[in-house]
């Protein structure tokens, strides 16, 4: 007996991206490196990144943006002031 496949049911791949972003090229570790820095130099809770992250993005992990998606994260975290302690 052959194997029935259903052609017509969309295949999900890395997690919940959309599908014009999975042609893009995933975060770099450079990229994640420096988030990671901005974070802790801004004093930045990953609580706080997260929320940002869901809000804009529709993730909770900086480590599943696209390139350009983390460029954009980077640019926010640089404009935005430390947090106080």
């Amino acid at each position: 007996m052959e194997e029935e496949t259903n052609r017509d049911v969309p295949i999900l791949y890395e997690g919940n991206r959309k599908q014009s972003e999975q042609s893009e090229p995933p975060v770099s570790a450079k990229q994640i490196d420096f988030i990671e820095q901005l974070l802790s130099a801004k004093r930045i809770s990953i609580e706080q990144a997260r929320a940002e992250l869901q809000k804009r993005y529709r993730t909770i992990d900086y480590k599943q943006l696209t390139r350009k998606q983390a460029s954009e994260f980077i640019r926010l975290l640089q404009e935005r002031k430390s947090m106080s302690a």
